[in-house]
């Protein structure tokens, strides 16, 4: 499961990345930051591989002891947040292929969630989780715990919204509309 995973983002952070340069939030910090190799020594790379180990914890301590219910519940919630990121992914593809720059997809997945690749992320996190669920492993909890606080609160949501409001004047709207990490199903408005 994780293998999928990962063969997945990284085909599609290669595709969507190829040949455009460096993430605009190093370029931003190495201009702003004194010291700029010792900071992203401790910010970039340790911060992130610190990261990298918490939000693998469930990794870490598999076991196919985990009953029944467990494998199941974690491979349903799993397999979800992989269909959702596949077809967030789809539709932003096709989207952008048919749109003007000032243009907000808030089409399929996108209409019930501004990010819904964030969202997918999170289940798949949360079904790696349960899928080696044990009661001494508890601690493991901390992985899509963690992750949610990265997607929701540090990295992913805030930073990408800004950037949003500066590209597209529609996309203040769309916050207005459309909640921004759990999916509203019942209604658009969250």
């Amino acid at each position: 499961m994780a293998f999928i995973y990962g063969v997945r983002l990284s085909w599609h952070i290669t595709k969507r990345n190829w040949g455009k340069g460096e993430d605009p939030r190093y370029t931003e910090m190495r201009v702003n930051t004194k010291n700029y190799p010792l900071v992203s020594l401790f910010t970039i790379f340790l911060g992130q591989g610190v990261f990298a180990f918490v939000i693998s914890l469930p990794l870490w301590n598999f076991e196919l002891t985990s009953s029944l219910p467990f494998l199941f519940i974690g491979s349903a919630i799993w397999l979800l947040g992989l269909s959702i990121e596949v077809l967030a992914d789809l539709q932003l593809k096709k989207f952008k292929q048919n749109s003007s720059k000032d243009e907000v997809c808030d089409i399929g997945v996108w209409a019930f969630c501004r990010h819904p690749n964030y969202f997918g992320e999170w289940c798949i996190w949360v079904g790696l989780f349960m899928f080696s669920f044990q009661w001494q492993n508890f601690y493991n909890i901390a992985s899509p715990l963690l992750l949610y606080y990265l997607l929701t609160r540090l990295t992913g949501i805030g930073p990408l919204e800004e950037e949003m409001i500066k590209k597209r004047s529609r996309y203040k709207e769309y916050i207005e509309r459309v909640p921004s990490f759990w999916p509203s199903i019942l209604s658009k408005k969250g």
